[in-house]
C-alpha cells in the first residue's frame, strides 16, 4: 500500500512540482524503509525467508525501489519516475504475498501459544489435584481426627471439672456445717459464707451476701487493717457481737486469694470459735481476783 501512495505522489511531483509532494514522498520512503527493517529483524519461518531473500529475493527489490524513489524526490530526473510507476504494482504484490505469509505465521505461532498455554494449565491442574489427594487431604484427614481427640479430650474434662466441681461444693457445704468459713471480694464484700457463720453470727445468708463481713464492722480492728494483707495470713482474735448482742469471740484467719496479674482478687475467713476458752480465761481472771481480794481481807 505504500508503495502505490509512493508512486501516486511521484505522478504528483513530476506533474506540477509541488515541493509539498515531495516531502510527503520522502516521509512514505522512510516509513517504507523501517517497516521493511523492522520485519527482517523477526525470525522469519523458512517460507518466508525463502521469499524475502531468496526465491523472489523482495529484500533486494524492496531496497532497490527505495533507492530509486529517494532519488527521483530528491533529483526529480524521469529514469526513476519510470521505475517507480513500472514496480509499484509488481512490489505491492509481492508485499501483500509476504505480510499475508507473515500473518499466517503468526497464526500458527499463536496456535502454538495457546496450545502450550492450554498443556501448562492442565499440567498445572493436575499438579493441584495430585497435591490436593496426597497432600491436603491427608493434612485435613489428620486434623479432623485431633480435632475430634480434642473435642473429646475438652468433653472428658469438662466433665471432670463438673464432678470436682460438684464433689468441692458438696465438701464445702459439709464442712460448712461445722466451720466458720466466709469469702468476700477484694472490697471486703461477701460473696459466700457457711451455715457455721451463721449460726454463730446469728446472720442469714440473705442478710450477708453482698454487704459488708460483720468481722470488718468491728470496732478493735480497722478494715483498712484487715485488708492491708499481701503475701501472708492475718491472724487475730476478734471479739464481736451477734444479732441479738450475745458476745462472741473468733480466731480469724484471712488469706489472699490472687487473680491475673497477681492482683489481689479474694478474701478468704478461716474462723475458730474462741467463745468458751474465752470466757473460762475470764472467769479464772475473776476467780483469781477474788482470790486475791479473799487473800487481801484475810
Amino acid at each position: 500500500m505504500l508503495s502505490q501512495q509512493i508512486a501516486l505522489l511521484a505522478t504528483k511531483y513530476y506533474i506540477n512540482g509541488n515541493i509539498s509532494y515531495k516531502n510527503d514522498g520522502l516521509a512514505l520512503i522512510k516509513k517504507l524503509k523501517n517497516n521493511h527493517d523492522y520485519l527482517i529483524k523477526q525470525k522469519l519461518s523458512d517460507e518466508l525467508y525463502n521469499s524475502y531473500f531468496k526465491e523472489h529475493n523482495i529484500d533486494k527489490m524492496l531496497r532497490t525501489y527505495i533507492l530509486n524513489s529517494k532519488n527521483f524526490f530528491t533529483q526529480w530526473d524521469e529514469k526513476n519516475y519510470m521505475y517507480i510507476l513500472e514496480n509499484s504494482e509488481v512490489l505491492l504484490l509481492e508485499l501483500d504475498r509476504v505480510v499475508a505469509q507473515f500473518q499466517n505465521h503468526g497464526e500458527k505461532n499463536r496456535e502454538k501459544l495457546i496450545t502450550i498455554a492450554s498443556l501448562i494449565l492442565l499440567l498445572t491442574l493436575i499438579i493441584l489435584m495430585l497435591e490436593a489427594k496426597y497432600i491436603f487431604m491427608p493434612i485435613q484427614k489428620e486434623n479432623k481426627k485431633h480435632t475430634k481427640s480434642l473435642k473429646m479430650i475438652n468433653k472428658l474434662l469438662e466433665e471432670k471439672v463438673k464432678l470436682k466441681t460438684e464433689e468441692i461444693t458438696r465438701l464445702l457445704e459439709s464442712v460448712g456445717q461445722h466451720v466458720i468459713i466466709s469469702k468476700t471480694n477484694d472490697l471486703g464484700i461477701v460473696t459466700y459464707c457457711s451455715d457455721a457463720f451463721c449460726n454463730k453470727t446469728g446472720f442469714s445468708k440473705e442478710t450477708l451476701l453482698g454487704y459488708e463481713h460483720p468481722v470488718c464492722m468491728t470496732q478493735k480492728i480497722s478494715k483498712s487493717e484487715l485488708f492491708a494483707i499481701k503475701d501472708r495470713t492475718f491472724s487475730a482474735i476478734i471479739k464481736n457481737q451477734t444479732v441479738d448482742g450475745t458476745e462472741y469471740w473468733l480466731d480469724v484467719k484471712i488469706i489472699s486469694i490472687y487473680g491475673i496479674k497477681n492482683k489481689i482478687k479474694e478474701y478468704l475467713f478461716v474462723c475458730y470459735d474462741k467463745t468458751e476458752e474465752m470466757k473460762s480465761k475470764k472467769e479464772n481472771i475473776t476467780l483469781e481476783c477474788a482470790n486475791k481480794e479473799l487473800e487481801t481481807l484475810a
